[in-house]
């Protein structure tokens, strides 16, 4: 077995590696998490720890590659979908991944996981903002989008430091409908039927 890539034992080095960082993440900043601090959590030597991983900076790397290729499938948006419906599953995926989903949301400038899932509701909100605000200037239409993800990135930040005991199906309503779109067309029936 040993040799073998992704033995059992490889499995659970990586395991304890990535509990150990998370628990670290968790008090900490993650340009403020070093290599020394994660071996030391996960009890292993720092020669395992670069057996697998360059540094912690890779090490989240990683961790949002393998977050980003798990949940796109589970937010793709459908025909059938709404904007209330695909926050929803969007804020529930980051709410189970809470300590990596938070330190993602507040380094957003940088974030491929955050990137890639916006980009599936570009196309469609840009088509709002273009009908809702009759301009066609493709500059200013990149602005509303980037109101609408910063502040949704905003306000999700502030949701999941709160724990206040707001769902995830609560905070996307409130996000839905603070989205001037939501009065029209597409995004109507779900806010109306909420």
């Amino acid at each position: 077995m040993v040799g073998i890539k992704d033995n059992r034992r490889t499995q659970y080095t990586k395991k304890v590696i990535r509990e150990a960082f998370i628990e670290l993440l968790a008090e900490k900043n993650l340009q403020d998490i070093t290599v020394t601090e994660i071996t030391h959590k996960a009890d292993i030597n720092r020669g395992t720890f670069y057996n697998y991983y360059q540094d912690s900076i890779d090490l989240f790397q990683v961790i949002e590659s393998e977050l980003t290729a798990e949940i796109l499938p589970l937010i793709k948006l459908r025909t059938s979908d709404n904007l209330v419906d695909w926050l929803q599953r969007f804020i529930t995926i980051l709410d189970k991944n809470k300590v990596i989903s938070l330190t993602l949301l507040k380094n957003n400038t940088t974030s491929y996981l955050l990137e890639t899932i916006f980009s599936e509701v570009r196309d469609l909100a840009l088509a709002e903002f273009r009908r809702m605000f009759k301009e066609e200037d493709p500059r200013l239409l990149d602005y509303f989008f980037t109101y609408f993800v910063k502040g949704t990135i905003g306000t999700l930040v502030e949701w999941m430091s709160n724990e206040d005991g707001t769902t995830a199906a609560d905070i996307s309503l409130v996000i839905a409908k603070v989205l001037p779109s939501m009065g029209h067309s597409y995004f109507n029936d779900s806010i109306n039927t909420v």
